[in-house]
């Protein structure tokens, strides 16, 4: 489970570059291909976790009882889990060649961006899988990419077995770096 996390995670990355060089207000369609180029600090990275729909916060108070708190500390604890280890930089060149350097993801590849759906395209080198990342922003200075959410089985309710679906959707922030 962690090592897929971690993939997704890079191609999250990945899309998030991405996104900067196609999304310059996020009018859907107006993003500029030109604006990802050049290199991205990793800001911030966040997940939104979801059961059926429903908030998972919500999702522990309802169903297992938790109290708000406990409720609140499971939540930031997921959400670490998810996030952990994304930092970074990632530089997308005018070649169409990407550069994933962090503490605990490194990779490299090929990118596309279709600016009239503001979708980044990942394809890392040797793998066989296209990770697609949304981007929600993109200019000359901000980037902020979405990876599609994903199914996760966890242990919830403290029995050790990983019997709820949760989805898992992770934002990432990156700023440009300057020349």
């Amino acid at each position: 489970m962690k090592n897929r996390f971690f993939k997704t995670i890079f191609a999250l990355i990945i899309s998030v570059s991405m996104i900067g060089i196609t999304s310059c207000d996020f009018l859907g369609g107006s993003i500029d291909e030109a604006d990802l180029v050049g290199t991205w600090n990793i800001d911030d990275v966040s997940a939104e976790i979801s059961v059926a729909g429903i908030n998972i916060t919500q999702f522990l108070i309802a169903t297992y009882e938790y109290s708000s708190d406990s409720a609140e500390a499971m939540m930031d604890s997921l959400v670490s889990e998810f996030s952990e280890g994304i930092s970074g930089t990632i530089t997308f060149s005018a070649d169409y060649n990407y550069v994933i350097s962090g503490s605990e993801i490194e990779g490299s590849g090929t990118w596309s961006l279709d600016t009239e759906t503001d979708l980044l395209s990942l394809q890392e080198t040797g793998d066989t899988e296209l990770e697609i990342l949304t981007v929600e922003t993109l200019n000359a200075t901000t980037l902020i990419v979405t990876l599609p959410a994903e199914d996760e089985e966890l242990d919830l309710n403290g029995d050790g077995e990983d019997e709820t679906t949760v989805d898992i959707s992770i934002v990432i922030e990156m700023s440009k770096e300057e020349i």
